[in-house]
């Protein structure tokens, strides 16, 4: 029961003027989400940001409204980020835990791994069968106590990444993979650095067990298109902030795998099918 939020942007100018607004939804949705009755996803939040060569990964287990770093960041980055001519690619999450899951910030989203590819990022919405996971990949079925579902899943991305020569088919590969053990849902947000950049967005729903509308309607993903940037949020954004859409072209997601890229100046998007 997480909020997440993936960003393309053409250079660091334009992430810098949409960032605030943005991320200050982000931390009012976590606060309190509509599609909750106004519970909290209280339970750590993260981000990722990539821009030139770098990346740099914060992960807190405090809840977001409580952070006086999230204050810092909100502050800080679009200063920074002005000063880079070059796109910037940047995750952020927020984390409402489930009864079982462990709690902290080494449990906050994004995970982070590296392979061969580089160094991956995660972000993950919805809920998998922790278990199938841990066994189908060969793990000690004694790390179920204290890993998370989403830090698993991105061992079985990492598995695909290493298996295939092209990361398109790897990513592919690896959401056809994960089908199997969604519960509710398979919303991700995915970052490969590494000899260049790639962004992904996944969007899937089980609808055998997220059958009521209302269930289905919180896992729906947006992206919200501007001029230079193109952001993919869940649904509670606009829920919360109808007033996004008065700058942004909004299109809610089908089901499938997006890739986005900057060219000239604008972001391209590649979609991909399920099933």
């Amino acid at each position: 029961m997480c909020r997440l939020l993936i960003g393309v942007f053409s250079s660091g100018v334009v992430c810098g003027e949409l960032l605030p607004t943005l991320l200050g939804v982000l931390c009012e949705v976590a606060r309190c989400d509509p599609f909750l009755s106004g519970r909290c996803h209280g339970d750590g939040w993260g981000l990722a940001v990539v821009v030139g060569s770098e990346l740099v990964i914060y992960r807190s287990g405090r809840a977001i409204w409580c952070d006086s770093v999230f204050s810092e960041v909100v502050e800080s980055l679009p200063r920074f980020l002005r000063y880079w001519s070059s796109p910037v690619y940047l995750l952020a999450h927020v984390r409402r835990r489930g009864s079982r899951q462990p709690a902290g910030s080494l449990y906050a989203h994004p995970y982070v791994y590296g392979c061969c590819r580089g160094v991956v990022a995660l972000i993950h919405n919805g809920s998998v069968d922790k278990g199938c996971l841990v066994r189908d990949l060969g793990l000690d079925p004694s790390v179920e106590s204290y890993v998370t579902d989403s830090e698993v899943l991105g061992l079985l991305l990492c598995r695909c990444l290493e298996s295939r020569s092209d990361v398109v088919s790897a990513v592919r590969d690896f959401v056809a993979a994960s089908l199997k053990y969604v519960k509710t849902a398979l919303n991700l947000g995915i970052v490969i650095h590494g000899g260049g950049t790639k962004v992904f967005a996944v969007h899937y729903v089980n609808r055998d067990t997220c059958s009521r509308e209302e269930r289905v309607r919180y896992y729906r993903l947006y992206s919200l298109r501007y001029r230079g940037g193109l952001v993919v949020v869940s649904s509670s954004f606009l829920e919360k902030e109808p007033r996004l859409r008065d700058s942004a072209e909004v299109r809610e997601l089908e089901e499938g795998v997006y890739m986005y890229s900057v060219e000239s100046g604008e972001v391209s998007e590649f979609y991909w099918g399920i099933g």
